[in-house]
């Protein structure tokens, strides 16, 4: 999943989306903005989803 950024709601939380365009909000610090990242689901809300960060993807460089 893409970091795209910071929560709206929470400056300690970042979202992304998942493949099939749900919305995540995670734990996580701002550097990882812009970064791939693999996600837990741990939570269904009725718009959102909460996980925790599994994984930093290496960069492609």
């Amino acid at each position: 999943m893409l970091v795209e950024g910071t929560s709206k709601e929470n400056d300690g939380f970042l979202t992304g989306h998942t493949d099939g365009f749900k919305l995540v909000h995670f734990k996580g610090g701002k550097e990882l903005i812009g970064k791939i990242v693999n996600i837990k689901i741990d939570a269904a809300k009725t718009w959102y989803m909460t996980g925790s960060l599994v994984t930093v993807n290496a960069s492609e460089d």
